[in-house]
């Protein structure tokens, strides 16, 4: 009797090592695959534990896309069902990076959205959190109110500026390079062999060296205030600067 033979339980198999019936595979353990290591039946895909898969590693059924969860995809990597696009996490779905229900644009953590960005639901427009808005609406700044859209804040030069500012980290300090302050005020070093430093000032330096012209266009973002800037962004904003 032929190798091929003695791998296989199923009747009617092309392939090596199926369990099931009528696969062109290898290794399924479902019915009629014609790709290999399925164990769901009618995959024509590879890795399938669900049904009916056009794709590649799917758990979910009648997906042609891969690496989809859910059930009916068309896209890819959707744990949702029924998504024509990608990485949505909901249902019915036709954008890509959704989190919600029924959107046709992407990034949407809301239902039934049209745009992108919305978490609210209902929405024809970007960047809402509202519901049944067709216009981009206004935003805080600095606490209150502004003339400013979401856009006009992503299209500002402000924030190319700020986008350049460093970020505060931290760094492992080794314990044989560490000051006497440093080991008594991190004790833990004895068995850690270091502690993480916070690197700050970074921030600071960046601003005090940015050109005059640079700062007077952060400064003048609407509402702008020095003491709320300094809470968050970490920099002190002089008088003269």
């Amino acid at each position: 009797m032929e190798i091929g033979k003695l791998r296989e339980s199923g009747n009617h198999n092309i392939g090596n090592c199926n369990s099931g019936n009528c696969n062109g595979g290898d290794c399924n353990s479902g019915n009629r695959n014609n790709g290999n290591h399925n164990s769901g039946n009618h995959n024509s895909g590879h890795w399938n534990s669900g049904d009916c898969n056009s794709g590649d590693c799917n758990s979910g059924n009648h997906n042609s896309g891969n690496w989809n969860s859910g059930n009916r995809n068309s896209g890819e990597y959707n744990s949702g069902d029924w998504n024509n696009g990608h990485y949505n996490s909901g249902d019915w779905n036709s954008g890509e990076y959704n989190s919600g229900d029924l959107n046709s644009g992407n990034n949407n953590s809301g239902d039934w959205n049209i745009g992108d960005n919305n978490s609210g639901d209902w929405n024809k427009t970007c960047f809402s959190n509202g519901c049944f808005n067709t216009e981009l609406t206004k935003i805080f700044l600095f606490n209150k109110p502004s003339d400013w859209t979401f856009r006009d804040w992503l299209d500002s030069e402000a924030r190319y500026i700020l986008m350049d500012c460093p970020s505060n980290i931290t760094e492992w300090v080794p314990g044989y390079v560490m000051t006497d302050k440093e080991k008594k005020e991190h004790p833990e070093y004895l068995v850690t062999g270091g502690f993480f430093k916070n690197v700050e000032g970074e921030r600071q330096e960046w601003w005090d060296g940015l050109a005059k012209e640079k700062k007077d266009i952060v400064m003048s973002l609407p509402n702008f205030d020095k003491d709320i800037f300094k809470e968050i962004a970490g920099i002190d904003v002089k008088i003269g600067d």
